[in-house]
């Protein structure tokens, strides 16, 4: 969708905490210190240029970025597993705006009905979003389902989430790589793909709506679903 549809970035940062609680309901003020403005931290390192407009950063573009190591397709990390503390998940894509959103919410939701203890959020290794809500038609999947995600706010990737959160889950391959690339030396969260939880789909990317129609939102959903009711499966094991 055109950035242009977007209002500005907020102030107020994500505009939703995280933990247990009704996937509906909004609740505290995020622990991890909300992203103000356009993030410097970038694919490629420290970056003093505000971000691209939205309109030329779509999700399926990706800016030259020299100095990534890329990790080979077969690479994949291994199995997701339980942490011994309360599991924090990251959602990561692109741009914070289709994919990673539904991912976080599909989670939230399912490990509400399993009562499990969890903090979730997402985000994105490109800083184009920064600020903005989610895509309108994801607001409207999620409200199929009955969630509310409009008070979602792109955030990009930082550093100290990789200490912050126990796990962070990579909606594809090239993103993967890209927080393998950033991650700091210190980094505790355990790195892999998404679609690695789901039986039968190791190694898959989720289907990126973004230039689709409802009926791509829809098939989004049920891979990032699907893989909420395995992850809950896991972590609450």
């Amino acid at each position: 969708m055109p950035g242009s549809s977007h209002p500005p970035p907020s102030p107020a940062g994500r505009g939703r905490g995280w933990g247990l609680g009704t996937p509906n309901e909004k609740p505290p003020a995020h622990p991890i210190p909300a992203t103000q403005g356009p993030s410097r931290f970038t694919r490629s390192g420290i970056n003093p240029a505000r971000p691209e407009p939205a309109e030329a950063c779509p999700e399926h573009r990706r800016r030259g970025a020299p100095n990534l190591a890329e990790a080979p397709a077969t690479a994949y990390p291994s199995p997701v597993t339980s942490p011994a503390t309360t599991p924090a998940v990251l959602f990561v894509c692109l741009g914070n705006i289709c994919r990673s959103p539904l991912a976080e919410a599909a989670f939230r939701h399912r490990a509400h009905e399993a009562g499990l203890a969890h903090h979730a959020d997402s985000a994105g290794t490109g800083d184009w979003h920064v600020g903005r809500p989610p895509d309108p038609r994801a607001v409207t999947e999620a409200a199929r389902h009955g969630l509310d995600i409009t008070p979602y706010r792109a955030r990009q990737v930082t550093p100290a989430d990789f200490t912050r959160f126990t796990h962070i889950l990579a909606l594809d391959a090239q993103n993967l790589a890209d927080l393998q690339a950033l991650a700091p030396p210190d980094a505790t969260a355990q790195l892999a793909l998404l679609l690695d939880v789901v039986p039968g789909m190791t190694g898959q990317p989720v289907a990126d709506p973004y230039w689709g129609d409802a009926a791509d939102f829809m098939r989004t959903w049920e891979e990032v679903d699907a893989a909420a009711r395995a992850l809950v499966g896991v972590l609450g094991g």
